[in-house]
């Protein structure tokens, strides 16, 4: 008898292309050990099961179409890598006291911070990787510290500046891990200056962000999910992270017309953006050839059933057109900061305040300005943003 969630799996591996099933299945044994565990009721069926016999891409996409498929609950990717990740840094230092230490900053400081901001929230790729570049600072320091016969809790200024004239600038990322120690009684009157402020990135000319635009909009010969998330980047301002989290509902398509939710305030599309975003809600297509369940909600389905495709994946097929995701940002944030105030681009596109005041300020964009510009505005342009058609 086969159990019910094996049925509920076979269907969903018969819904893609047999042929690329049966070729999948047979160019990886361990899958089909693994599949054979769960028959026999050998492995049960928990995300850590799974992953300790079959770790790494493989198992990572068995494990994406056992949730697709409603087999696996859904969880947290990148919060279980960090947390995996976590593990293993503690586990490999050496001495007894830094590894409490380190354990004590990571629970106390990183990972309760990050569930407060996440509040049941999936956690991002930028989030996790931030997490591990300071703990892996912090255990660079208390290792460098315990080679030289030091200990953190009795270290000198001297034996910090040391350590930081004596290697890499990254060493200055010790700096969050530091001030942790001192408010918490870990070390003494110590200190890292922060390092040289990272320069804002030189935003894309206008001529070349225009240009680009335009032959996003008419050339039919380029992939559609490409045309749209260029688009994103180069007339609203979409950081890459948020574009390949939008689903079909962030789109709206009305009688009226048709509305991106990018921020609270849902935002009205001009021609031809419009109907480009309306196709790609009916024509996308993810790239996962086993495991498919047609159902995703994505509007940039990735190569793993049941997940978006990835921000590297995304910032690699804007490169390949020519567009750099930050500058081309940078240069749309530039001009719409001129046109409206930082409270229209946080309604409208979903920048953060801070971020929306920054650009502003830069740009000296007020609400009588504002308000102004769209007094002298055709009624049907009223809620739309920067039309490519008149730059």
């Amino acid at each position: 008898m086969v159990p019910a969630e094996l049925g509920v799996l076979q269907t969903a591996l018969l819904a893609s292309d047999p042929a690329r099933t049966v070729t999948w299945l047979q160019r990886r044994p361990t899958v089909r050990s693994v599949l054979a565990e769960i028959a026999r009721g050998e492995c049960p069926l928990t995300h850590e099961a799974v992953e300790q016999r079959l770790s790494g891409k493989v198992g990572a996409h068995f494990r994406a179409i056992l949730v697709a498929a409603q087999v696996l609950p859904a969880r947290d990717e990148h919060l279980a890598n960090l947390e995996l990740w976590l593990n293993t840094t503690v586990a490999n230092i050496h001495d007894l006291d830094d590894q409490r230490l380190i354990r004590t900053y990571i629970s106390w400081h990183h990972l309760r911070a990050l569930r407060r901001r996440l509040r049941g929230k999936p956690a991002s790729a930028n989030q996790t990787s931030v997490i591990q570049r300071c703990v892996a600072n912090a255990v660079a320091l208390v290792d460098w510290l315990r080679k030289s016969g030091k200990a953190l809790a009795t270290c000198c200024q001297a034996d910090v500046d040391h350590y930081l004239a004596s290697g890499p600038a990254s060493r200055y990322q010790a700096r969050q891990f530091v001030l942790w120690a001192q408010q918490h009684g870990h070390t003494g009157e110590i200190s890292i200056p922060t390092s040289h402020p990272r320069t804002h990135v030189t935003p894309t000319s206008d001529q070349h962000r225009w240009a680009t635009a335009r032959r996003l909009l008419e050339d039919d010969t380029i992939a559609l999910q490409d045309r749209v998330a260029g688009l994103l980047v180069l007339l609203y301002a979409q950081p890459v992270p948020a574009i390949v989290q939008l689903t079909i509902g962030h789109v709206i398509d009305q009688q009226a017309g048709v509305l991106l939710k990018l921020g609270p305030t849902p935002l009205a599309l001009p021609p031809p953006v419009d109907s480009l975003l309306v196709r790609l809600t009916s024509e996308r297509r993810g790239h996962a050839s086993v495991g498919r369940t047609g159902t995703d909600p994505w509007l940039f389905p990735g190569a793993r059933p049941g997940l978006p495709l990835s921000a590297h994946q995304m910032k690699c097929r804007l490169q390949r057109m020519e567009i750099g995701a930050r500058p081309g940002r940078a240069a749309a944030l530039l001009e719409l900061a001129a046109q409206m105030p930082a409270a229209v681009l946080h309604q409208l596109l979903g920048v953060s305040i801070r971020t929306a005041v920054d650009w502003s300020d830069q740009t000296g964009s007020s609400w009588s300005s504002y308000a102004a510009q769209v007094k002298r505005r055709p009624a049907d342009c009223v809620g739309s943003l920067a039309n490519p058609e008149t730059p």
